[in-house]
């Protein structure tokens, strides 16, 4: 029995629906799953307030309508919560209702980036009750409070947004927004016993730290963030890392934040302390080219780390000034070639096709770029298309810099079919550069995913970057 139950909504089906027409395409296939740990924190959080949390991944246990309502019946919460990524809006609207259709009374909250800034527009589905705007442990601590103890009043929760019924029809209330959580340490560590980390392909993954300090006009981190970055004490994270090296037998871990080099200093720190450890463990993160040096990234490697991820987006200056990404061709260069010097094993950059400035002429040359830094430092390229999400610079101001979005139903957001136009780009165009950057390096796309599958102690002791 469960007070609140929390799901990772399914994958779309549209990776299947792809490869089972051009199996040859198998880069295609989705990412390797990694523990929810969105969710976790919540589930964390909730279970130090005393109430009973139960996690479905149907990322993981990809299950039918009838053993959803099977599980709820079972379990029996008052509250079913769900994260919404862009993409997956269909799916979790189709669990809402299954929801209700189990229970008409159980209260169904999303959270999540999608929703952070398309609330009201989510509201207008008659399955969805509640919101949650932002980060989630407080406002659903505070929920389960409201609604399994009658404790508190719904409309001085911060950060939420939800139906009223005032009798004649139903008004949509939002909230004022909640502060961000300042002291990141005095968050419990995320809930992992709360699933079976055994299912996940890349189990060891950490966040320490939330925000982004960029200002890319495509990304939604920092606009979920609100510009702030926040980072967690390295006592508090090594904590949690030996944790789970304890508990879970980890001996590869992935720092899945944005960026883990942002403050150097911060970075060193981290670094020392394994150094004098000797503790035998590798570990990954990504990071920006104009935050590492050719001293911290050699600090790192001595300390275990044997994968980093680059996000470097374009291989054209003009283009990177246009979106913001305030770093030159010149330093991703240098950085990658200072990575490969230090000894990093496994070095990717990420590429996006499809901006807002990008002409064939600029995709080409940036083709030209990734095969450069592959053939002359070993970097693993890969790439995605430009996706104008919820709360990004881009999709407020996709009028103005020449944007088109072909179709309002954020399902067709699916990261492998283009879903825009530019003032040089078609939307075929943008696909058929994508196709063709994918087919270029596919055997470095394949290379991301064997290595990925390498479970840390479970399987060997190989990096899991994340893609």
């Amino acid at each position: 029995m469960a007070d609140v139950v929390l799901v990772n909504p399914i994958i779309p089906s549209w990776y299947t629906e792809v490869l089972e027409v051009h199996p040859e395409k198998d880069w295609l296939k989705p990412p390797v799953g990694s523990p929810p740990l969105g969710l976790l924190y919540i589930a964390a959080y909730l279970v130090s307030r005393g109430y009973k949390v139960k996690v479905l991944d149907i990322m993981r246990k990809k299950i039918k309508k009838s053993e959803f309502i099977g599980f709820l019946e079972q379990e029996q919460p008052k509250i079913v919560g769900l994260v919404v990524f862009s993409e997956a809006t269909v799916s979790v609207f189709e669990f809402c209702s299954s929801a209700k259709e189990w229970n008409p009374n159980v209260i169904t909250v999303l959270g999540g980036p999608h929703v952070t800034f398309m609330d009201e527009e989510t509201l207008q589905h008659e399955a969805v009750d509640i919101i949650v705007r932002g980060e989630g442990e407080l406002s659903m601590a505070e929920l389960a409070d409201y609604f399994l103890q009658q404790r508190g009043s719904l409309n001085e929760i911060k950060g939420i947004t939800y139906k009223m019924n005032t009798g004649k029809d139903v008004e949509i209330v939002r909230n004022p927004g909640r502060p961000y959580i300042k002291e990141l340490d005095q968050l419990p560590f995320p809930l992992r016993t709360a699933i079976d980390m055994e299912e996940y392909p890349m189990p060891g993954t950490i966040i320490t730290s939330r925000g982004c300090p960029g200002s890319c006009i495509f990304c939604a981190a920092g606009a979920i963030s609100g510009g702030r970055y926040r980072t967690r004490g390295i006592d508090n994270v090594i904590l949690e890392i030996e944790e789970m090296r304890r508990i879970f037998k980890i001996d590869y871990i992935t720092v899945v934040d944005d960026t883990f080099t942002a403050f150097p200093e911060r970075t060193r720190a981290f670094c020392h302390y394994y150094n004098k450890s000797n503790s035998g463990f590798a570990w990954g993160c990504e990071s920006r080219v104009d935050d590492v040096s050719r001293e911290l990234l050699t600090l790192m490697v001595e300390s275990g780390c044997d994968a980093i991820q680059f996000g470097v987006e374009s291989g054209v200056q003009s283009v990177l000034y246009s979106i913001r990404k305030n770093i030159t061709v010149e330093q991703i260069e240098v950085a990658v070639r200072w990575a490969r010097e230090a000894g990093i094993r496994f070095i990717a950059c990420s590429f996006i096709i499809g901006h807002h400035s990008d002409t064939h002429d600029t995709v080409r040359q940036t083709l030209e770029f990734a095969k450069h830094l592959r053939d002359s430092y070993g970097v693993t390229p890969f790439f995605g298309m430009c996706t104008p999400y919820p709360g990004t610079y881009l999709y407020r101001n996709r009028e103005k810099l020449g944007v088109t979005i072909y179709s309002k139903g954020w399902d067709t957001h699916q990261l492998i079919y283009s879903n825009i136009s530019t003032k040089y780009l078609t939307r075929q165009d943008i696909q058929r550069w994508y196709y063709k950057a994918s087919e270029l390096f596919r055997d470095d796309i394949k290379k991301i995913e064997n290595i990925r599958l390498r479970r840390s102690k479970h399987k060997s002791q190989s990096p899991n970057i994340i893609v």
